[in-house]
């Protein structure tokens, strides 16, 4: 089983995939409450599905760009995790994710995400 977190934007999301499809999903706004927010969250998706700590064997995490803090908060409840579990973590760029969530047109693609004390991230993706 997989866990994916990302805290790089407003946006939280936490999702469980299980190698062939995605057992549970959440994506909820936060406005500056991601450490209030994300472990109740993570500890109220296993309930909900029924899966156990025990059965999480890697952990995909978003590394932004985004606010620091927001990263900071999710970079910590990853490392926290793994590192009792003896788990691997797998860092993904916040900009990639966004691109690979667009259907294919074979045109140029950029990507703009919030960044920050009023600063804005780009990412240009060519076919």
């Amino acid at each position: 089983m997989l866990l994916a977190v990302d805290t790089s934007t407003a946006q939280i999301g936490l999702a469980l995939y299980d190698g062939a499809q995605v057992v549970a999903e959440s994506l909820w706004s936060s406005r500056a409450r991601h450490t209030q927010e994300l472990a109740p969250a993570f500890a109220e998706m296993l309930a909900h599905t029924g899966v156990k700590v025990d059965e999480i064997k890697a952990i995909g995490v978003a590394l932004g760009p985004g606010s620091f803090t927001s990263l900071r908060v999710g970079l910590a409840f990853v490392k926290g995790l793994a590192f009792s579990r003896n788990l691997p973590i797998v860092g993904i760029n916040t900009l990639s994710v966004v691109a690979a969530s667009q259907p294919p047109s074979g045109l140029p693609l950029a990507c703009l995400l919030p960044a920050g004390r009023g600063r804005l991230a780009l990412g240009w993706f060519h076919p």
